[in-house]
């Protein structure tokens, strides 16, 4: 599954600082995240819970490292 990520550096010293490439990070964390996500539903119900599915990717990915130690937020998933 493909997906695509708004973010925005809301502290550059801290992105610059707290990762050494911080796009690829947070594209790591959100697949991570993804796959995560997706072991926990049936296959059938992957398409019918894709709203849920997004909102829990952003839930987690939001939740830490990238505000407190990156420096980056997530707006859309």
């Amino acid at each position: 599954m493909d997906g695509v990520l708004y973010i925005r550096i809301i502290d550059p010293v801290l992105a610059y600082y707290g990762t050494e490439d911080p796009v690829y990070s947070v594209v790591q964390l959100a697949q991570t995240t993804k796959r995560r996500e997706l072991g926990k539903i049936t296959l059938d119900k992957t398409f019918e819970e894709r709203v849920e599915l997004n909102r829990c990717i952003l839930n987690a990915i939001n939740d830490w490292p990238l505000r407190t130690d990156w420096g980056i937020r997530v707006f859309e998933v």
